[in-house]
């Protein structure tokens, strides 16, 4: 279950977004009350959106889960917080009229850890997601019920906001796609701030295909935001075949000291000699300050 997959069949007129729609609020119902990604979901309001949304758009009728912490009008942004539990959005964060645009209907609003600080969402005051893969682990955050959702079937795509790898390390403690753009590339507006000058919006998604036809519809420059970039947004689909031939990838040294765990630094190994062999030029690199990252941030 794809966004690939579901755009042919709504275009071949297998399915339809209100059928894809009501199919993902009864697998929420059976398989969420162990994972506890969502913290709430409107059927009601999503399928009046499907009714009248155009299936020749890039996303068109591919709902798409949101992070608790972007805003979308007449729905909650809680932040995984009690201080925010009766808010209310009254506006489109830029990224969700960008996704309307491009004809997806967000549905969902999805856990994270209070306030995107956190790197378990166990720290949401709201509950606390479980891994969908062994519920007796977490599935890692701020963005956990984002990477949580798409693992368990509940969602087709989410979007996540990254701060210091609250997209990527959530995605990869489910096995999912995510993925934290070039800052500026991706509006900021509308997603409330944990660090201004280090956050990011993303998908996450099960695909690396997913991945950029989301990315395609959220990027782009917002005069709201003065951090955005103004420059052209390329068409990530159609360069995914270019393969990693020429591409110069450093690799920092200080990765690999003390503490990494075994099993990360074969993995890690095995992908860099893969890309490798397709061409990559792989550089040591050194990064001598590794060792007061987390302090610092």
């Amino acid at each position: 279950m794809t966004i690939t997959s579901l755009r042919r069949q709504l275009l071949a007129g297998e399915t339809t977004a209100s059928a894809i729609l009501e199919n993902l609020a009864g697998e929420i119902s059976a398989r969420d009350g162990k994972t506890g990604a969502y913290l709430s979901h409107d059927l009601e309001s999503a399928l009046a959106e499907a009714a009248s949304v155009d299936l020749s758009l890039p996303l068109g009728g591919i709902p798409i889960g949101i992070k608790d912490n972007m805003n979308v009008l007449g729905q909650p942004c809680t932040c995984g917080s009690k201080f925010l539990e009766n808010f209310i959005s009254p506006y489109d964060a830029t990224v969700i009229k960008k996704l309307r645009a491009a004809g997806a209907i967000p549905f969902g609003r999805l856990n994270q850890d209070e306030f995107a600080m956190g790197s378990s969402t166990e720290n949401s005051a709201l509950g606390t997601t479980r891994n969908p893969r062994d519920h007796d682990r977490v599935p890692g955050g701020s963005s956990g019920g984002s990477a949580a959702a798409v693992a368990d079937l509940t969602a087709i795509a989410t979007l996540g906001s990254d701060t210091g790898g609250s997209i990527r390390q959530p995605a990869s403690h489910c096995g999912v796609v995510g993925l934290k753009p070039s800052y500026g590339r991706v509006s900021r507006y509308g997603l409330v701030a944990f660090a201004s000058s280090l956050d990011q919006i993303g998908p996450l998604t099960r695909s690396v295909e997913d991945a950029a036809l989301v990315l395609q519809a959220i990027a782009g420059f917002d005069p709201a935001d003065s951090t955005s970039l103004d420059v052209p947004v390329p068409d990530y689909v159609s360069g995914l075949n270019d393969g990693v031939k020429g591409l110069k990838l450093g690799v920092p040294k200080e990765y690999f000291g003390e503490g990494i765990d075994p099993g990360v630094r074969k993995n890690v190994e095995s992908a860099i000699q893969k890309l490798a062999a397709q061409g990559a030029e792989i550089v040591e690199i050194s990064l001598p300050h590794t060792e007061h990252a987390v302090a610092t941030y």
